[in-house]
């Protein structure tokens, strides 16, 4: 079976490089000891459902217009690893070494699996590539991969990729006028704070070697929740995030005597259909620049009024003509566009904004009957930038994973960085 490939596939496949690997960070920690052989059985029933999970990139020729994902009826490597972590440092280099590892598309998975033996509970490490997979579909495929371990039902809808995007192309296809206003409205809000130059985020203590670490911070979602100031501006927990976000890098770039103009944080949206927000293994996202300026950010308030406002319109504008424009594709053919790689690499570096926040919301309850995870961890590949943050919640808590390029920060500095963020996510919920 083959399934063309989709631009923001494409996308993801043009900045995947060797030393900067764009892949999704996902990974659980579970009660007690989890069984290797059980485990790859899992995974073995976990891709049997899902096409892009046992997807490689097919052959290409230079005139074709499109890449092909090629679907095998079995993966042809394994993708399971198993070490061992004597504490938590330890469980950390672990992780790094593993999420700063490329994932080749040549051969099916196009994702790996790293079984980590620890004290405090064994963890499930998923590291997908992400041509193959967004945040969302990385989660589901880990739902099915421990679903399958722990022996209870994993029903899964009766629709392919290809069938997703052609469902989102047309719910998004609305009349020209409407595009035009929704273009219109979206390009006004990134002009208006333009009279700033672009905030990227300071450097501090940079290895220069390739490769990403991983910093992790867990928070209560009560406070988060129950903010006051939340509530009275109407805001989303998101929306709190990515103000918190927001003000950390002005914070963070202040004490290092650099500037924070207009502070640019990109925002993945899930662009599935709702009847299957949580389903479905692939990319199907669209993404929204949340801008702020100076001057919004003078107060927790302030910048959270900036940020939901924004937010507000861009939930009201949909990811309609994002989509609409994802679904004419790139243009040309595959030989020209690959031509075209370095260019486009090194024009997108002085576009991108200063950091992404991803979040994947609040796993419910009945996620998984049989093995829970106790915590969660995400984050996000940060390509062109020097950090990436992902959010998912579990329970009671908020699991943010901090993913830091080695040419531009330290595990310190990482870990810096976290508390400067944890002190406005405390300001704010105070509020």
């Amino acid at each position: 079976m083959k399934i063309p490939a989709g631009t923001m596939d494409e996308m993801f496949m043009l900045f995947d490089q060797p030393a900067t690997p764009v892949t999704v960070h996902l990974e659980a920690r579970l009660e007690g000891r989890v069984e290797d052989d059980r485990l790859r059985g899992a995974i073995t029933a976990a891709v049997a459902r899902h096409p892009m999970a046992r997807a490689r990139l097919a052959p290409w020729r230079a005139d074709a217009t499109q890449y092909e994902w090629l679907v095998d009826d079995e993966t042809q490597i394994d993708p399971l690893r198993t070490v061992d972590a004597a504490d938590p440092s330890d469980l950390n280099r672990r992780r790094d070494a593993f999420y700063s590892q490329a994932i080749g598309l040549s051969e099916s998975p196009p994702f790996r699996v790293l079984l980590v033996h620890a004290a405090a509970g064994d963890v499930v490490m998923l590291s997908a590539n992400h041509a193959a997979c967004d945040g969302i579909g990385a989660l589901r495929l880990l739902q099915s991969v421990l679903r399958a371990y722990a022996g209870v039902d994993d029903p899964a809808p009766d629709i392919g990729p290809a069938d997703i995007r052609s469902r989102i192309t047309a719910a998004g296809g609305r009349g020209l006028r409407d595009r035009l206003d929704e273009a219109r409205l979206g390009i006004q809000q990134q002009l208006a704070p333009m009279r700033e130059r672009l905030t990227k985020f300071a450097p501090k203590d940079p290895s220069g070697e390739p490769g990403y670490g991983v910093h992790t911070l867990a928070l209560p979602v009560t406070p988060l929740a129950a903010s006051p100031l939340r509530r009275r501006l109407g805001a989303t927990v998101n929306d709190v995030l990515l103000a918190a976000v927001a003000r950390a890098v002005q914070e963070w770039n202040r004490e290092r005597g650099a500037r924070a103009g207009r502070i640019v944080v990109a925002m993945p949206l899930n662009a599935r259909p709702d009847e299957w927000r949580y389903e479905v293994v692939g990319n199907f996202i669209a993404s929204e620049m949340v801008t702020t300026t100076s001057r919004q950010r003078g107060s927790p308030e302030a910048c959270l009024t900036a940020v939901a406002g924004f937010t507000q319109s861009a939930k009201q504008r949909g990811p309609g003509t994002a989509l609409a424009a994802q679904a004419r594709g790139m243009g040309g053919r595959v030989g020209q566009r690959r031509a075209m790689a370095g260019l486009v690499r090194f024009m997108a570096r002085a576009m991108t904004g200063t950091t992404w926040l991803t979040n994947l919301g609040q796993v419910p309850p009945d996620w998984l009957d049989g093995t829970a995870p106790t915590e969660m961890w995400f984050s996000p590949p940060p390509f062109n930038i020097a950090l990436g943050i992902g959010a998912v919640s579990v329970g009671d808590n908020l699991f943010l994973g901090l993913r830091y390029a080695r040419t531009s920060l330290s595990a310190g500095a990482a870990a810096e960085f976290a508390e400067v963020l944890r002190t406005e996510v405390d300001a704010l919920s105070a509020g």
